[in-house]
C-alpha cells in the first residue's frame, strides 16, 4: 500500500496525506500553477501532524476527513 496520497477536499483544494505511524498521518495543503519559463510547481504548506482521534478539531471539511481515515486504515495493513 502506499504511503502518501495527495486528496481532493471538495471545496477545490488538495492536500498530500502521508503514513506516519498508526496513530498519525501527515497533512499538507498543496498549492500548484504554471510558470510558462519552468512549467508547473508545487509547493507544500506546514506540515501537520494530525492525531486521528483528534482529527476532528482541525480545519478539513467531511470528505477530507473520510479520506484520510480511508487511507490511513489502508496504508496500515
Amino acid at each position: 500500500m502506499e504511503k502518501e496520497i495527495y486528496i481532493d477536499d471538495g471545496i477545490g483544494g488538495e492536500h498530500r496525506v502521508k503514513y506516519l505511524d498508526e496513530n498519525r498521518v501527515i497533512v499538507q495543503k498543496v498549492t500548484r500553477w504554471n510558470d510558462l519559463a519552468i512549467g508547473e510547481l508545487e509547493r507544500f504548506s506546514m506540515p501537520g501532524k494530525v492525531k486521528l482521534h483528534d482529527m476532528d478539531t482541525w480545519p478539513f471539511t467531511e470528505k477530507l476527513k473520510a479520506e484520510i481515515r480511508t487511507f490511513h486504515s489502508n496504508a496500515s495493513e
